[in-house]
């Protein structure tokens, strides 16, 4: 008898347990991309949000504590930076609020102790279609006041109340 020779019987066995093996690797692989899929995309998601809102809501709420920041180092008082127009010179302009896609308007509450600005997103806005008019950032900063009599904002820091700080928009 040959060495090199197989029986007959032995090849066709061979053969459909190799086809049966290549069965399950494929389907290894097909159940391993539908988990990868499943943790990543959602992450995905989530992660285009957060990065609409920072441009958008975030973005506006930048104009307008720059304005009031501007218009505080300019008349050193914060009562001289309380309305809208009076932040016209230092580069705040309704108008900008709307240069943003996805925001509705920007607000401010300014006493002699704290300063805020509230920026309302639009409801579902095409660019953050999960965002609401819910999703509101407050940011805040403490009116100081110097030796001279010189008002000053401290550091801003997004109010836990905002309904972004909830859904992690805006951390």
């Amino acid at each position: 008898m040959n060495r090199h020779t197989t029986s007959p019987s032995k090849a066709p066995v061979t053969k459909l347990r190799q086809t049966g093996k290549l069965i399950v690797d494929a389907t290894l692989f097909l159940v391993a991309l539908g988990v990868i899929a499943g943790t990543t995309i959602p992450g995905f998601k989530a992660h285009a949000i957060r990065s609409d809102y920072t441009e958008n809501v975030l973005g506006a709420a930048a104009v307008a504590q720059r304005a009031l920041e501007s218009c505080l180092r300019t008349e050193n008082h914060i009562g001289r930076c309380k309305r809208g127009k009076d932040l016209l010179s230092h580069g705040y302009y309704p108008a900008k609020a709307r240069l943003f896609d996805g925001v509705d308007k920007i607000e401010f509450a300014i006493s002699a102790k704290e300063a805020s600005v509230f920026v309302t997103p639009l409801n579902q806005s095409p660019s953050m279609p999960s965002v609401t008019d819910e999703d509101d950032l407050i940011i805040t900063a403490k009116v100081l006041t110097d030796k001279a009599g010189n008002n000053r904002l401290s550091p801003w820091e997004t109010d836990p109340d905002s309904g972004c700080a909830a859904r992690g928009l805006c951390q």
